[in-house]
């Protein structure tokens, strides 16, 4: 395997959220990985048996019983430890505001779990209102 050249042009945001991808256009064989991190144009996960660089994916991230699908085209395979680090580029600016609404929800769901290590229980819709009141103002703007 071997690694497509990269430009870093976004800040990656660590993101440890489950996500299952599929490659396209067969779709078949569903892989469920964690993610490393996520940007403006991508995310990265590890995976035993990554796709080859330029295989198309289709990414499904679940976070608070909300299902977000992105597509988008595996540009790198690093070498680790155990695994491989897979990064994906979204096809679109329209992924980049998908994306942007799951880095969101994982901002929530961190911030209901955070809550509730301090022993207060919040639904998730209850931590989305709090989050948006108290840290939606210091989210990065929506600019693709």
């Amino acid at each position: 395997m071997h690694t497509a050249p990269e430009k870093r042009r976004f800040v990656r945001h660590p993101v440890s959220v489950p996500l299952e991808y599929v490659v396209l256009p067969e779709g078949g064989n569903r892989r469920d990985q964690v993610s490393r991190d996520l940007s403006r144009n991508g995310i990265s996960f590890p995976c035993t048996a990554p796709p080859p660089v330029g295989a198309k994916l289709l990414i499904r991230i679940r976070v608070g019983g909300v299902l977000f699908e992105v597509e988008g085209r595996v540009v790198r395979i690093a070498r680790e430890e155990k695994d491989w680090l897979v990064g994906v580029a979204f096809d679109s600016n329209r992924a980049w505001y998908r994306a942007r609404m799951v880095e969101q929800i994982c901002h929530i769901e961190a911030w209901r779990k955070a809550q509730e290590e301090k022993g207060r229980r919040l639904t998730f819709p209850q931590a989305a209102e709090e989050w948006i009141r108290k840290k939606a103002s210091s989210f990065p703007p929506a600019v693709p």
